[in-house]
């Protein structure tokens, strides 16, 4: 009990001497001892702040921020869609050169079979007597009739011209000197 009445004694003369200066130098006022008495607001730290605290410049911040991540995970979509349409062209560009390839052995197969059709009939035409093989060129189309006398030798393409019509001899004529392709 001692020890108690020991403390509060201490306590009391502390008080008294803190309130003694204060008296002495004219800081003893109702509102000052309040302000000693009650406990002070413990200060906040910037990770305990919460978004009501935030200020409007940090709001607008986050809200730039959550569009710019929104744009960029459009854009990621939009990337993806563009790889994948690459993806079908590259695949459709290279069907598309396959076909072109089929096309051009189909067209040049064509040809090989055309050239040989042609020196067959042009062939069949140099044994002809020259005044049958005429008759019969003249009724063709002029480039046909050139394409078939080409084929055939120079001396023998001669007596053809000699016995065919000199109207369509000339024409004739005139799409040999055209070179062949």
């Amino acid at each position: 009990m001692r020890f108690i009445a020991l403390v509060l004694l201490a306590a009391i003369s502390f008080i008294g001497a803190v309130a003694g200066a204060l008296a002495l130098t004219g800081n003893l006022t109702k509102e000052n001892i309040l302000e000693i008495v009650k406990p002070q607001p413990k200060e906040t730290t910037a990770a305990e702040t919460t978004e009501d605290d935030v200020g409007p410049l940090s709001r607008a911040l986050q809200k730039r921020e959550a569009e710019l991540d929104k744009r960029e995970r459009e854009l990621d979509k939009q990337e993806e869609r563009l790889d994948q349409r690459l993806a079908e062209l590259k695949a459709l560009r290279e069907e598309i050169a396959q076909i072109r390839k089929q096309i051009q052995t189909a067209l040049e197969k064509q040809d090989a079979e055309r050239d040989k059709r042609m020196q067959d009939v042009a062939d069949s035409l140099a044994e002809m007597d020259p005044a049958n093989a005429a008759q019969t060129i003249e009724q063709w189309p002029t480039e046909d009739a050139a394409v078939a006398l080409r084929l055939i030798k120079e001396r023998e393409r001669g007596k053809i011209l000699d016995e065919m019509d000199p109207e369509k001899a000339g024409l004739v004529l005139r799409s040999l000197q055209q070179p062949a392709f």
